[in-house]
């Protein structure tokens, strides 16, 4: 049952990182300034519209789109399928998300992949 919990928990905040994707204005340059002031999507979501505006490129515009989103069932449908599909979802906050990749500056919030056993 505790298992369950976690796992949902795991799902929902994953699903956060799709959502503040999806918000109309926020590339991934802008997804990265709001992940370094406010630590996670969900706290993007709470965050006052003064505390948004603080962040280098927030206009009204984007403070209003992140406020009004509302997720599209066709993309939280594709989300189940991927989850489904048993694709792994590496974010930015994760340890296993390439050193690298962290260093561009408009690298993606998150990548997906599915590891593929193969037995010779």
């Amino acid at each position: 049952m505790a298992k369950a919990r976690e796992k949902n928990s795991v799902m929902k905040t994953l699903f956060q990182w799709f959502a503040l994707k999806g918000v109309s204005g926020i590339g991934n340059h802008l997804f990265k300034r709001l992940l370094d002031r406010f630590k996670s999507p969900d706290l993007v979501f709470k965050a006052s519209q003064e505390d948004l505006l603080q962040v280098k490129g927030i206009t009204p515009r984007i403070v209003a789109a992140i406020k009004a989103h509302k997720i599209p069932e066709r993309v939280k449908k594709d989300f189940d399928l991927v989850i489904k599909k048993g694709y792994q979802i590496v974010t930015m906050s994760d340890t296993a998300y390439p050193s690298l990749l962290l260093q561009i500056p408009d690298a993606p919030p998150f990548y997906m992949f599915l590891e593929i056993f193969v037995i010779l």
